[in-house]
């Protein structure tokens, strides 16, 4: 697991502009393919996509850094601090669960899609969202994945191992589209899958 610490500051800036249209792109999938339910946004950061989303939507998110936490833009009672390895579901289903540009982090995306499949209610719909940077070589990266096949070398990679997941699995993906970032020629990749029941 990835050495977490709150100096990164990888979760400042997700609330800019710049950010918005994944943000609205995620928050229309979820009304359209998981309406008045509920969320689990893994890796939440300040839970800024709370703010996109349906009034009555019942949010939770779950986010390592204590600092994210602590600057929380919805109820704090709504997130817990709690790496996404970690978490086991308290018992708890969901409508939806988001994986909002996190999964490349992980030592193992294909298992947290595995594992969290199991807090989705019955057709639940599991949201992914992967900035498509492109693969430049990382010898340490690659490395990494050398010794660990689970682990992604790049963000792009991070995709084709999800998309080869899914259709190992059986999943079927409902929605797959790119979506642009201002001013910015790399886009964002949003994936709306449901899991075999």
């Amino acid at each position: 697991m990835r050495a977490w610490n709150d100096n990164s500051f990888c979760w400042q800036g997700l609330g800019s502009p710049q950010q918005a249209p994944r943000y609205l792109e995620i928050a229309s999938l979820i009304a359209r393919l998981a309406p008045h339910g509920s969320v689990l946004d893994v890796g939440c950061g300040a839970g800024v996509l709370e703010g996109f989303l349906e009034p009555d939507t019942a949010y939770f998110g779950i986010e390592p850094l204590a600092d994210a936490v602590q600057s929380a833009r919805c109820d704090r009672n709504a997130i817990r601090q709690c790496a996404a390895e970690e978490f086991e579901g308290d018992g708890r289903k969901w409508g939806c669960v988001v994986f909002n540009e996190m999964l490349y982090y992980t030592r193992d995306p294909c298992g947290l899609l595995r594992k969290y499949a199991r807090f989705l209610e019955p057709d639940g719909v599991m949201i992914l969202s992967i900035y498509q940077r492109s693969q430049r070589f990382d010898r340490m990266a690659r490395l990494r994945h050398w010794l660990d096949r689970r682990r992604p070398y790049s963000n792009a990679h991070c995709t084709s191992m999800v998309l080869e997941f899914m259709g190992r699995e059986g999943w079927t993906i409902e929605e797959d589209k790119l979506v642009a970032k201002p001013e910015h020629p790399t886009p964002w990749r949003v994936l709306a899958a449901r899991p075999v029941s």
